[in-house]
């Protein structure tokens, strides 16, 4: 058994919010203080609600949030893929969708901050807490979430039974 005591948030949405979201791009680097070697790591992506801000005395306390390496919007731009074609499937009369569309998290990897590669499946956002294993993980990671139109708020953190540091790429 392992018990995952290290814990990094990736990404926060605080309040529901129907569009996607970019999260900040991290290095994933190995602690000064424990001396297990990357191969004997064992990563967890936790997917969960956010945690209600800490109160002092009855006031909200901010929680700081990283600025991001650079503006969201223009990395956003900078990874969308065209596409040839329609965007959307045609409808088929009486063909009726089997779930409702469900607002999603996904976790990348990368090794230069330009090509993006899943290292997870999209995880459905609930109202439970989803804990899910990390195969591979690059030099660099982030977390993004595809809204499907749907109003969501989550917190999406990495853990590891062993010791590290992310640190803004």
């Amino acid at each position: 058994m392992s018990l995952y005591r290290h814990s990094r948030p990736l990404l926060t949405v605080r309040g529901a919010s129907a569009e996607d979201h970019l999260g900040t791009v991290f290095a994933v680097l190995p602690s000064d203080t424990d001396g297990t070697r990357d191969h004997e790591m064992s990563l967890r992506l936790m997917v969960q609600p956010p945690s209600p801000e800490p109160v002092i005395r009855g006031v909200p306390v901010p929680v700081p949030v990283p600025e991001p390496a650079c503006d969201p919007c223009a990395c956003l731009a900078h990874h969308e893929v065209e596409q040839d074609g329609p965007t959307e499937p045609e409808e088929v009369e009486g063909d009726e969708p089997d779930e409702a569309p469900q607002a999603s998290v996904i976790v990348e990897t990368s090794a230069d901050r330009v090509s993006w590669v899943a290292v997870s499946e999209p995880i459905g956002l609930g109202v439970l807490p989803v804990l899910t294993g990390v195969v591979v993980l690059g030099p660099y990671v982030r977390a993004r979430t595809v809204s499907a139109g749907v109003a969501h708020a989550v917190e999406v953190k990495l853990l590891s039974d062993a010791s590290f540091r992310l640190e803004l790429a």
